[in-house]
């Protein structure tokens, strides 16, 4: 008791409790999880995506490999070529018993496509189906002069619905065009 009669109350105490205004670690996995589930649901569904992603990657990786081909073939001041067949393609050399696959290193290694999709050409005229193995000489030149061989190259998906299209003019930088459905194949 104070002085003045007052009764001294404990100035110590607890606050209050106020009710929790955040999320607890496992609400926020549950939602987590049901968002992850409902995005692939959506892109199963969809089926759209990974595909178009896939065959957009092919093409840069044949555009790329080309163009570095025909870089080589500039600077080395030599004849290389580029073979192809509806699910491979090797880059070549022309040595003095004749064409030969590019060795020495990975890069140059013969590569495969994915299951169900298949390469078609276009030199001079209309796409043709390509042989499944692998020619002995190459259908696309580079020159060292910097010149190649004019072509266009579709790659048809997996779907059998879409494909994806390279065209190189004669210069060694191939250039990938849109990607193109079945619907508007003309």
């Amino acid at each position: 008791m104070w002085v003045t009669g007052s009764i001294r109350r404990n100035t110590k105490s607890a606050p209050p409790k106020r009710p929790s205004r955040g999320f607890s670690m496992l609400e926020l996995l549950v939602a987590m999880a049901i968002a992850a589930a409902l995005i692939g649901v959506a892109l199963l569904a969809t089926g759209s995506g990974i595909g178009e992603r896939r065959g957009e990657q092919q093409m840069q990786r044949i555009a790329a490999l080309m163009t570095l081909v025909c870089d080589r073939a500039l600077i080395e001041g030599r004849v290389l070529g580029f073979a192809l067949s509806s699910r491979h393609y090797q880059p070549y050399e022309l040595a003095v018993d004749g064409w030969r696959p590019m060795t020495g290193e990975a890069v140059y290694s013969s590569a495969s496509l994915p299951e169900q999709w298949e390469l078609r050409l276009g030199l001079e005229g209309a796409m043709t189906k390509l042989p499944d193995s692998l020619p002995l000489e190459p259908q696309l030149l580079c020159l060292p002069d910097g010149q190649s061989t004019p072509f266009r190259l579709a790659l048809h998906g997996a779907d059998g619905q879409s494909y994806w299209r390279l065209r190189g003019d004669g210069t060694h930088r191939p250039r990938i065009l849109e990607q193109i459905d079945s619907g508007s194949r003309s």
